[in-house]
Protein backbone atom coordinates (compact mmCIF):
# COMPACT_ATOMS: atom_id res chain seq x y z
CA UNK A 1 0.00 0.00 0.00
CA UNK A 2 2.46 2.76 0.68
CA UNK A 3 4.39 1.66 -2.51
CA UNK A 4 1.16 2.36 -4.46
CA UNK A 5 0.80 5.41 -2.36
CA UNK A 6 4.24 6.21 -3.40
CA UNK A 7 3.96 5.32 -6.84
CA UNK A 8 0.44 7.63 -7.09
CA UNK A 9 2.26 10.74 -5.45
CA UNK A 10 5.15 10.20 -8.11
CA UNK A 11 2.35 9.93 -11.15
CA UNK A 12 0.90 13.01 -9.91
CA UNK A 13 3.85 14.78 -10.06
CA UNK A 14 4.78 13.38 -13.48
CA UNK A 15 1.34 14.30 -14.46
CA UNK A 16 2.19 17.84 -13.17
CA UNK A 17 5.50 17.80 -15.00
CA UNK A 18 3.80 16.75 -18.20
CA UNK A 19 1.38 19.66 -18.27
CA UNK A 20 4.05 22.32 -17.49
CA UNK A 21 5.69 20.81 -20.35
CA UNK A 22 2.57 21.33 -22.64
CA UNK A 23 2.30 24.72 -21.61
CA UNK A 24 6.25 25.59 -22.31
CA UNK A 25 5.58 23.70 -25.86
CA UNK A 26 2.37 26.11 -26.47
CA UNK A 27 4.72 29.44 -25.22
CA UNK A 28 7.45 28.29 -27.21
CA UNK A 29 5.44 27.61 -30.17
CA UNK A 30 3.78 31.38 -29.79
CA UNK A 31 7.00 33.10 -28.96
CA UNK A 32 8.70 31.53 -32.36
CA UNK A 33 5.23 32.57 -34.22
CA UNK A 34 6.35 36.37 -32.95
CA UNK A 35 9.68 36.17 -33.70
CA UNK A 36 8.31 34.79 -37.38
CA UNK A 37 5.98 38.09 -37.51
CA UNK A 38 9.26 40.47 -36.04
CA UNK A 39 11.55 38.98 -38.68
CA UNK A 40 9.31 39.85 -41.00
CA UNK A 41 8.28 43.12 -39.99
CA UNK A 42 12.25 43.94 -39.40
CA UNK A 43 12.50 43.17 -43.16
CA UNK A 44 9.90 45.27 -44.31
CA UNK A 45 11.00 48.52 -42.08
CA UNK A 46 14.43 48.19 -43.68
CA UNK A 47 13.10 48.23 -46.83
CA UNK A 48 10.99 50.76 -46.19
CA UNK A 49 13.78 52.86 -44.89
CA UNK A 50 15.84 52.09 -47.94
CA UNK A 51 13.17 53.29 -50.20
CA UNK A 52 12.74 56.39 -47.97
CA UNK A 53 16.49 57.20 -47.63
CA UNK A 54 16.86 56.66 -51.67
CA UNK A 55 13.81 59.37 -52.40
CA UNK A 56 15.09 61.76 -50.16
CA UNK A 57 18.48 61.72 -51.55
CA UNK A 58 17.14 61.83 -54.77
CA UNK A 59 15.39 65.17 -53.44
CA UNK A 60 18.40 66.15 -52.18
CA UNK A 61 20.79 65.74 -55.49
CA UNK A 62 17.85 67.57 -57.58
CA UNK A 63 18.00 70.53 -55.33
CA UNK A 64 21.79 70.10 -55.19
CA UNK A 65 22.64 69.64 -58.81
CA UNK A 66 20.20 73.03 -59.35
CA UNK A 67 21.92 75.31 -57.48
CA UNK A 68 25.53 73.72 -58.88
CA UNK A 69 24.22 74.59 -62.65
CA UNK A 70 23.21 78.12 -61.67
CA UNK A 71 25.88 79.27 -59.61
CA UNK A 72 28.90 77.45 -59.94
CA UNK A 73 28.37 76.13 -63.40
CA UNK A 74 27.33 79.75 -64.90
CA UNK A 75 30.74 81.30 -63.98
CA UNK A 76 33.28 77.98 -64.25
CA UNK A 77 32.94 74.46 -65.65
CA UNK A 78 36.24 72.58 -63.86
CA UNK A 79 33.49 70.50 -62.25
CA UNK A 80 30.81 69.78 -64.14
CA UNK A 81 28.38 67.53 -61.57
CA UNK A 82 27.79 67.08 -58.20
CA UNK A 83 26.39 64.24 -56.60
CA UNK A 84 25.53 63.75 -52.25
CA UNK A 85 25.78 59.68 -52.51
CA UNK A 86 25.31 57.16 -49.86
CA UNK A 87 26.84 53.78 -49.69
CA UNK A 88 25.15 51.01 -47.65
CA UNK A 89 27.44 49.11 -44.83
CA UNK A 90 26.56 46.23 -42.22
CA UNK A 91 23.77 48.41 -40.54
CA UNK A 92 25.60 51.54 -41.42
CA UNK A 93 25.24 54.49 -43.97
CA UNK A 94 28.79 56.38 -45.27
CA UNK A 95 27.52 59.41 -46.82
CA UNK A 96 30.21 61.58 -49.21
CA UNK A 97 30.40 64.39 -51.72
CA UNK A 98 31.66 64.08 -54.89
CA UNK A 99 32.09 66.52 -57.89
CA UNK A 100 32.99 65.47 -61.49
CA UNK A 101 35.80 67.10 -63.21
CA UNK A 102 38.38 65.76 -66.04
CA UNK A 103 41.69 64.55 -65.64
CA UNK A 104 43.51 63.07 -68.54
CA UNK A 105 40.84 63.40 -71.16
CA UNK A 106 38.78 60.64 -68.01
CA UNK A 107 36.17 62.10 -66.16
CA UNK A 108 36.50 61.32 -62.82
CA UNK A 109 34.72 61.86 -59.44
CA UNK A 110 36.60 63.78 -56.84
CA UNK A 111 35.96 63.90 -52.63
CA UNK A 112 34.91 67.50 -51.85
CA UNK A 113 37.49 67.45 -49.51
CA UNK A 114 39.52 67.70 -52.65
CA UNK A 115 38.32 70.74 -53.78
CA UNK A 116 39.58 74.09 -53.81
CA UNK A 117 38.21 76.87 -50.20
CA UNK A 118 36.05 78.65 -52.92
CA UNK A 119 34.57 75.34 -54.32
CA UNK A 120 34.27 73.67 -51.45
CA UNK A 121 32.35 76.60 -49.61
CA UNK A 122 30.22 76.38 -52.61
CA UNK A 123 29.64 72.71 -52.78
CA UNK A 124 28.47 72.59 -49.28
CA UNK A 125 26.71 75.68 -49.05
CA UNK A 126 24.97 74.16 -52.42
CA UNK A 127 24.72 70.35 -49.95
CA UNK A 128 23.39 73.03 -47.41
CA UNK A 129 20.72 74.98 -49.26
CA UNK A 130 19.62 71.44 -50.97
CA UNK A 131 19.45 69.35 -47.45
CA UNK A 132 17.16 72.93 -46.58
CA UNK A 133 14.90 71.99 -49.12
CA UNK A 134 14.20 68.55 -48.24
CA UNK A 135 13.65 69.28 -44.59
CA UNK A 136 11.46 72.43 -44.82
CA UNK A 137 8.57 70.59 -46.16
CA UNK A 138 5.44 73.05 -46.46
CA UNK A 139 7.18 75.42 -44.97
CA UNK A 140 9.36 75.99 -48.13
CA UNK A 141 11.55 78.67 -45.90
CA UNK A 142 15.35 79.68 -45.66
CA UNK A 143 17.31 81.63 -43.49
CA UNK A 144 20.88 82.11 -43.97
CA UNK A 145 23.70 83.30 -42.48
CA UNK A 146 26.73 84.96 -43.78
CA UNK A 147 26.82 81.86 -46.21
CA UNK A 148 29.06 83.82 -48.86
CA UNK A 149 32.74 83.08 -46.60
CA UNK A 150 35.56 82.24 -49.02
CA UNK A 151 33.30 82.56 -51.99
CA UNK A 152 34.74 85.00 -55.03
CA UNK A 153 33.12 87.97 -56.29
CA UNK A 154 31.67 86.15 -59.19
CA UNK A 155 29.85 83.37 -57.41
CA UNK A 156 28.65 85.02 -54.80
CA UNK A 157 26.46 87.95 -57.37
CA UNK A 158 25.32 84.18 -59.43
CA UNK A 159 24.44 83.06 -55.67
CA UNK A 160 22.61 86.12 -54.95
CA UNK A 161 20.47 85.63 -57.95
CA UNK A 162 20.12 82.48 -57.76
CA UNK A 163 18.35 82.78 -54.85
CA UNK A 164 16.43 85.31 -55.92
CA UNK A 165 14.99 83.09 -58.67
CA UNK A 166 14.78 79.89 -56.28
CA UNK A 167 11.59 81.48 -54.46
CA UNK A 168 8.06 81.73 -55.52
CA UNK A 169 5.91 78.89 -56.35
CA UNK A 170 8.08 77.92 -58.87
CA UNK A 171 11.09 77.70 -56.54
CA UNK A 172 12.13 75.46 -54.15
CA UNK A 173 11.69 78.12 -51.50
CA UNK A 174 8.50 80.63 -50.97
CA UNK A 175 11.08 82.91 -48.70
CA UNK A 176 14.52 83.44 -48.19
CA UNK A 177 15.78 85.23 -44.79
CA UNK A 178 19.63 86.32 -45.28
CA UNK A 179 21.84 87.72 -43.26
CA UNK A 180 25.18 89.35 -44.80
CA UNK A 181 27.52 92.04 -45.12
CA UNK A 182 28.04 91.40 -48.89
CA UNK A 183 26.45 94.71 -50.69
CA UNK A 184 25.53 92.29 -53.69
CA UNK A 185 22.45 90.45 -52.14
CA UNK A 186 20.97 93.81 -51.88
CA UNK A 187 20.22 94.24 -55.28
CA UNK A 188 18.77 91.09 -55.57
CA UNK A 189 16.56 91.30 -52.57
CA UNK A 190 12.93 92.68 -52.55
CA UNK A 191 13.11 93.56 -49.35
CA UNK A 192 16.43 95.18 -47.62
CA UNK A 193 16.87 96.15 -43.96
CA UNK A 194 20.14 97.82 -42.34
CA UNK A 195 20.98 97.08 -39.17
CA UNK A 196 22.99 99.96 -37.13
CA UNK A 197 24.69 100.63 -33.82
CA UNK A 198 27.77 102.96 -32.58
CA UNK A 199 30.03 100.34 -30.86
CA UNK A 200 32.02 102.70 -29.02
CA UNK A 201 28.68 103.42 -26.88
CA UNK A 202 25.80 101.51 -25.60
CA UNK A 203 23.71 102.88 -28.44
CA UNK A 204 20.55 100.42 -29.21
CA UNK A 205 20.89 98.64 -32.62
CA UNK A 206 18.92 100.98 -34.81
CA UNK A 207 16.52 99.33 -38.16
CA UNK A 208 16.49 101.04 -41.62
CA UNK A 209 14.77 100.07 -44.48
CA UNK A 210 16.33 100.28 -47.68
CA UNK A 211 14.11 99.15 -49.99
Amino acid sequence: EEVLKEGMGRLEELRRDLEEVVRNIERAERYSRAIRVLDKMIRVWEETMKTVREVRIAVVNRALKLVWRNVYMAQYRDYTDVEFKVEEGRRTYTYSLVLKTRVGGKEVWRDVEELSGGEKTLALLALRIAISYLLAGRARFLIMDEPTHNLDENLTRKLAFFLREATGEEGLFDQIILITHDPVFSEAADVVYRLEREKRGDDPTKVVREK
